[in-house]
């Protein structure tokens, strides 16, 4: 157990600090509690849901003073019976910023996993052990996010891994939940295995491994941005390294898609933003990668989430869609560093730090709104569903928020970010550099193209699944949530809405982390925002006057329909007595011109047997888009390691004096190395 020395030393506001340090302690003494308390499903779970908002609202005490600019950093500086280890935490304005979403999602999943474990039979719940994994995972990720230690920041990233690991396999009784465990820890794994030469060249301290700028030569910090690009990217879920993601959120429970993607993703991203500060001066071609990197993945994530049947599969690609929108933001501030451009660098790295905020809000709504169609229904099958605008009203409207949201529609938070970043991709001084210009360029038709497909993909997802007629029972069947159990979606959708209509609030709020970033080389980072701000404000000028428009018409309709009667009555049938809902378009349907057009780079797997004769059998039609990455990449990756380490299977005898001997033959050809280079 990590024997920690309370008596800390505390920088400017030693109070502020205290508040998050208790946070922590709630944390981990309410997880314990949970355990303790398993006997007693119904005061486990009490405890846990409430022991865990009361903490993150402690530690939302000195996070927001940051963010808000009424302190610019808290520092907490310990003994830690480790060797090399300090624990060493701060929260200065980049970590500030990153820390609001993981402790607002953190608070509202687990308001949601409160009331939605209750409707899990009981010999499933194992309440006490999942809230103890829920509040290990929050403190591991509000560590990683302050941490200035890099050993420190190494044990919080694997209690955060195997923590999330825990509570995806929840559902140890179905096979493929456990594969889909295995899979995650793998990817999980070999991610960290690429930030470990990162960190411990990061944590360059004689003493304490505390974090410093890297020297050393420039091959050396070129390959170190490599790994650092991998192992944060494989934790985004950034194509290619996305391979965990789908089978994730499909097998998890309801609020764990949640604290995936809208705080855990948020913390690799810092990573990268953190890892960023101590590599130097970024080359221009590292901004190339990035945006490259970041542009494959919208494209493709949106690709592969529109042919996708399963909701919880759409916002896994989604996901990976939006970290692509980030990573171009972070790869165009870069180059507006190396390029001495203001403009490019404020802008490109506001955007990207104001996405991840919006992406927070936007994936949280649809993925605790996901697990409430889940509650209510049963499924999660897209063309299982329809029809649940009548009956899920107010739920509905949230949902439809998030669609529009995500989509990056104005007037809504999704707009804001991604408006800011295309901005900075326009930036004149990027059109003196070739290089800068072909990779301005790129962001900018990717940005594009991951605009139009988001419309397309919700669109479809939103009509299908909202309007027409049920298409199955479970849907025909739906019944109005309690408020209980939507109030965090309806919060996050009041937010998506403000966020969007304040704009001129929320993007000068960056600034502190910009300056932290060193994203401006030359001129005002403010009055670059400003200047941003300005069309913004002018499109939600525009969309206020839109709707009061549409105000006032529905008003004027209610009043000329006061005193009339209102008949009802079906649409033109085509000739059917009675049509149904086979008879309405599928998720299939709606995009198959769309898959058709992008076969090229997105095979199709398609089953039909066409009815033959006067008297045929009954037909079928299947299409399914598979994973290209995972199907010709990463399956036939696995099959070679397998048969290699097959090859393998005569060191593993069984015979624990055998293991003892491979052991004392490690250690002996380690002395003789070392006496090698003593010589």
């Amino acid at each position: 157990m990590l024997a920690v020395r309370l008596c800390a030393t505390l920088e400017e506001d030693g109070e502020s600090m205290d508040w998050f340090l208790i946070a922590l302690l709630m944390l981990l003494v309410t997880g314990m509690a949970s355990v303790c308390m398993s006997a007693f499903p119904a005061i486990a779970n009490r405890l846990g849901s409430w022991g865990t908002g009361l903490a993150c609202l402690l530690a939302a005490v000195p996070v927001l003073q940051v963010t808000l600019g009424r302190s610019t950093t808290f520092k907490v500086d310990a003994a830690w019976n480790v060797p090399l280890g300090r624990f060493l935490l701060e929260i200065d304005p980049l970590s500030a910023w990153f820390m609001v979403p993981v402790i607002g999602i953190a608070f509202l999943s687990a308001a949601f996993a409160g009331v939605w474990i209750k409707g899990i039979a009981p010999s499933k719940r194992r309440t006490g052990l999942m809230w103890l994994c829920f509040d290990l995972l929050v403190a591991a990720m509000l560590v990683v996010l302050t941490a200035r230690n890099s050993l420190l920041f190494l044990v919080a990233w694997e209690v955060m891994s195997l923590s999330m690991y825990f509570l995806v396999v929840w559902d140890d009784e179905r096979a493929e939940v456990v594969a889909t465990g295995r899979l995650y820890l793998i990817a999980a794994h070999l991610g960290t295995a690429c930030l470990l030469p990162v960190l411990l060249l990061i944590g360059g301290g004689p003493e304490t491994l505390e974090f410093t700028k890297v020297t050393g030569s420039q091959y050396l910090l070129d390959g170190l941005f490599l790994l650092s690009v991998v192992g944060f990217g494989t934790k985004a879920g950034l194509i290619p390294f996305h391979v965990w993601m789908p089978n994730t959120y499909c097998a998890a429970p309801a609020y764990v898609p949640a604290l995936s993607s809208a705080a855990m993703a948020k913390v690799a991203v810092y990573g990268l933003f953190r890892t960023q500060l101590y590599l130097g001066s970024p080359p221009i071609w590292w901004a190339m990668v990035v945006i490259f990197l970041g542009g494959v993945s919208g494209v493709m994530g949106l690709l592969l989430a529109q042919s996708q049947r399963d909701l919880r599969r759409v916002l896994a690609y989604s996901s990976s869609e939006n970290m692509g929108i980030i990573f171009i933001g972070f790869g165009l501030g870069m180059m507006g560093m190396t390029l001495q451009s203001p403009a490019a660098a404020s802008l490109g790295f506001a955007g990207a730090l104001l996405h991840c905020w919006n992406h927070s809000l936007n994936k949280g709504l649809l993925a605790l709104g996901t697990g409430v169609i889940s509650h209510q229904t049963g499924t999660t099958n897209i063309d299982q569903l329809g029809g649940l605008m009548k009956r899920l009203p107010l739920f509905s409207i949230c949902m439809s928020c998030g669609f529009v949201a995500i989509s990056g529609l104005p007037p809504l938070n999704g707009f804001v970010s991604e408006f800011l970043i295309l901005l900075g991709a326009f930036s004149e001084e990027l059109l003196g550099n070739k290089l800068a210009t072909i990779a301005a360029l790129t962001a900018i038709a990717a940005l594009a193209l991951t605009a139009g497909l988001a419309v397309s993909c919700f669109t479809q997802v939103a009509g299908i699944m909202l309007l027409g007629a049920p298409r199955s029972q479970a849907a025909a069947n739906a019944q109005a949530p309690p408020l209980r159990l939507i109030w965090p979606s309806l919060f996050l959708a009041s937010l998506c809405i403000a966020v969007g209509f304040m704009s001129g609030v929320i993007v000068p709020l960056t600034i502190p982390v910009l300056n932290v970033l060193e994203a401006s080389t030359a001129g005002d980072i403010s009055h670059q925002i400003r200047l941003a701000l300005q069309p913004i404000e002018g499109v939600n000028l525009v969309m206020f006057v839109l709707i009061g428009v549409m105000a006032g018409l529905a008003g004027l309709r209610s009043m000329l329909l006061a005193n009339r009667d209102v008949g009802r009555s079906q649409t033109w049938d085509c000739g059917y007595a009675e049509p149904t809902a086979r008879m309405q378009y599928t998720a299939s349907s709606y995009t198959q011109a769309q898959v058709d057009f992008y076969l090229p780079v997105m095979p199709v797997d398609t089953d039909i047997q066409k009815p033959i004769g006067l008297f045929p059998q009954p037909g079928h039609f299947r299409q399914s888009v598979p994973d290209s990455f995972l199907k010709y990449g990463y399956a036939r990756l696995f099959r070679l390691v397998d048969g290699l380490l097959a090859r393998l299977s005569w060191l593993q005898q069984g015979q624990v004096n055998i293991y003892v001997l491979y052991i004392a033959a490690t250690l002996f050809g380690l002395l003789i190395w070392y006496l090698r280079k003593a010589i």
